[in-house]
């Protein structure tokens, strides 16, 4: 009767360590989607801001500035 309580035990223990490993996996890999999703996301963010010409905008700016001194 031992013997097959630990056989049960032994089991049930490498079941869930199976499913907390499959669990562990499906959660990486979100993350990591969540993750390549923001870099993505960012990246263009930095292209559309390359794309921006600020000179003539701190030019208006700074002609206020010097307007309202």
């Amino acid at each position: 009767m031992k013997a097959n309580e630990e056989l049960f035990n032994a089991y049930v223990s490498e079941e869930f360590r199976k499913s907390a490993d499959a669990a562990k996996q499906d959660l990486e890999t979100k993350i990591n989607n969540y993750i390549g999703e923001f870099r993505r996301h960012l990246d263009t963010l930095v292209k559309d801001v390359e794309k921006t010409d600020y000179a003539v905008q701190f030019q208006q700016e700074t002609a206020l500035v010097i307007k309202q001194a």
